[in-house]
Order: C-alpha cells, then structure tokens, then sequence
C-alpha cells in the first residue's frame, strides 16, 4: 500500500466516490421529477454544482500528478532519487486538492436558482397573473443553473475550466508519454545495440580462434 502508485489511486478513488455519493442520487432525483420547479434550497444548488466541479478538477489534477511520476521516474530516474517519492506523492496530491477547490470556487458565486422570463407576447394580458406575479417571471420554474442574466461571467468561467482543466491537462499527457515512448524507445535500441556490439565481439574472438588453430595446423602439416 505504501507506494507512490498507491496514494495517487487511493485519491482518485475518494474523489470518484464524493461525486458518487453526493452527485448521482441528486442526479437521479431531477432526472425522473419534473425539470420544474427545482425542489430545493439556493444552498443544496450551489453545494452540489460546486462538489461536481470540485471533484471533476481534482480526478483531472491527480491524473496528471501520476503522470508526471511516471514521466520523472522513467525519464529522470536519477532526479527521483533526490527526495522521497512518497514524499513527493503526498505534496502533489494536498496541491492538486487546494488547487482544485480554489479553482471550483467561482461557481459557487456563479450558480444560483433562476426562473423563466415571462414572453413578450403574454404580458399586459386578461391570463397573466395566472402564470405570473412579476409580469417579469412565469411562477414555479424555478431551476439550477449559471446566472442567466450575466452571460459573459458563464463563458469566463467556461473557457477557463475548459482551458485549465482540458486542454492544458491534454497537452501536458500528451507530451509526457510521448518523451516517454521515446525514452523507452531510445533505450531498447540502445540495448540491442549493445547486444549487437557485444555479439560482434565474440564473432571475432571466435573468428580469430579458428583463425589461429587454422595456422597451428597448416603449419604442422607443412612442417611437421
């Protein structure tokens, strides 16, 4: 239990199991009631689009944080020697939750309970007030999601989470498994390379002993 390999698994599973234990029943719930109105308060809204993303970020973070443990031990094996690997393991794993919860934050400000605005054409009607007190809102359509009205703080956040935790994390795998095929690469040729090399050199020895028994024997059939 006590490797690096391990702790970053053991992460991940907390991780898989917060948004199972706090995300699907909630999930489920919306999926077979009706999509209006929500049922609960602005505070389970908020909680429970900031755990998804919590959680989200930070099974990306720690697969990113193995990957880079692997890269280094594969690549730099000598580096790794430099400090504890559980050691390191730890640090990268308290790093990838902080950063993953300060991260998730703004959603927490971003999210709240909305309602659908009332059409042009059903206002100032003889029936509105049935499906309005506001003349601004259709009463109990009320649902969880990012403030309609700030739409330019929706795509910020979007892009960013979209950015940080997609496309930088893409790229960075990306990257090092490929140095890593590489160096797997280089060093199988390397080896047989030296196989090769070391071939070779009994080829010869082997050659230059035949070589010898050959003159040893010519020479005592001449003049012997």
């Amino acid at each position: 239990m006590h490797n690096p390999t391990n702790y970053y698994l053991f992460s991940l599973a907390i991780s898989d199991i917060i948004a199972l234990i706090l995300g699907l029943p909630m999930e489920l719930y919306q999926s077979l009631d009706y999509a209006y109105p929500y049922r609960f308060s602005e505070h389970v809204c908020k909680a429970r689009a900031f755990l998804i993303e919590f959680t989200s970020y930070a099974s990306i973070m720690i697969i990113c944080c193995f990957s880079f443990e692997r890269w280094l031990a594969i690549c730099y094996p000598l580096r790794t020697k430099l400090f504890s690997t559980l050691w390191r393991a730890n640090v990268l794993i308290v790093l990838a939750w902080s950063v993953s919860f300060i991260c998730a934050l703004p959603i927490a400000f971003i999210v709240q309970i909305n309602q659908l605005p009332l059409p042009d054409f059903a206002r100032d009607q003889a029936w509105t007030r049935r499906i309005s007190k506001d003349d601004v809102y259709i009463v109990r359509t009320e649902f969880c999601a990012m403030n309609q009205h700030r739409p330019d703080q929706q795509k910020s956040f979007i892009l960013f989470a979209f950015t940080a935790f997609f496309i930088v994390p893409a790229i960075a795998i990306l990257i090092m498994y490929g140095h890593i095929a590489w160096k797997l690469k280089s060093t199988e040729t390397s080896t047989v390379l030296k196989e090769d090399t070391l071939i070779k050199k009994r080829r010869n020895r082997s050659n230059r002993i035949v070589l010898k028994m050959l003159r040893k024997c010519g020479y005592r059939q001449l003049f012997g």
